[in-house]
């Protein structure tokens, strides 16, 4: 009974758009997926991605084990050529590691270049700045 009540909880996160909750929910009492919070998880998934790809999206990915599903690879495919047509393709190299896309050589090198100049920017960097909501946070890199 009360590992029904935990999915119910789970579900409820799922349908509220709370990843990281329901993750938390499911780690917390190490449940078991079963095919209706898996449904949730992929609705939850795909909803999330259509706003943007979130960092959470592969942990959550692997905690709900729903990485092959179809709707999810069609939504992750559009995710990818947005990304690489706006000049994103660190985002795209992750999506496609997320959902276990394969890239053709042209977009490996145009990835690997990506890669390649982030490490070098970030090597000439003095310092590092994040920023998320109305928070800066900057880190001196010594």
């Amino acid at each position: 009974m009360v590992q029904e009540s935990i999915r119910l909880k789970i579900i409820a996160e799922l349908q509220a758009g709370h990843l990281g909750l329901a993750m938390k929910l499911v780690e917390d009492h190490d449940l078991e997926i079963d095919d209706r919070v898996c449904n949730e998880a992929v609705t939850a998934c795909v909803n999330s991605l259509k706003l943007h790809f979130h960092w959470i999206i592969p942990v959550f990915v692997q905690t709900f084990d729903i990485k092959g599903d179809p709707r999810l690879h069609e939504v992750a495919t559009k995710i990818i050529a947005l990304s690489l047509r706006h000049g994103q393709p660190l985002i795209a190299d992750l999506a496609g590691r997320t959902f276990g896309i394969e890239f053709d050589e042209n977009v490996k090198t145009v990835i690997e270049s990506a890669k390649s100049n982030m490490v070098n920017s970030l090597g000439q960097a003095e310092a590092v700045v994040i920023q998320g909501g109305n928070s800066e946070y900057k880190f001196k890199i010594e």
